[in-house]
């Protein structure tokens, strides 16, 4: 039996992640509220399984949300998006340094488009 570490570094997301773990029954866990991009360095190789739930452009949510078009018309949209998938990389590359050999690697988000998902692996698949 293992420890469940979650991080979230959005305070109200947080409280929302630990109603949950505790909802599920949870009770081998820690819940941190750290920059993502700094875990890979702070545990290297520590863990059996990473899943890195990216922020994203939230494409896939559209339909429960449709205030997200918005962003999408914003003028700085472009600006935006970059820095998102500078960040998603930075979470990626994280959770890769923190996954002991041998372990799994999940990247996840909520959006439909390649830049934001293939796209992130294939670059952590030529880069690492």
């Amino acid at each position: 039996r293992g420890t469940l570490v979650a991080n979230e570094p959005d305070a109200q997301r947080a409280q929302v992640l630990k109603t949950n773990l505790i909802r599920a029954g949870l009770t081998n866990w820690l819940l941190l509220k750290q920059d993502g991009r700094e875990l890979g360095s702070l545990a290297p190789g520590a863990f059996h399984a990473v899943l890195v739930d990216a922020p994203c452009s939230a494409e896939g949510t559209v339909r429960k949300y449709p205030d997200v078009l918005q962003q999408w018309g914003a003028d700085d949209f472009e600006a935006h998006t970059d820095r998102r998938q500078i960040l998603q990389r930075g979470l990626l590359e994280s959770g890769w340094r923190a996954l002991a050999p041998g372990g799994c690697l999940v990247y996840s988000t909520c959006t439909l488009n390649s830049a934001e998902n293939e796209a992130q692996c294939e670059w952590l698949l030529e880069n690492r």
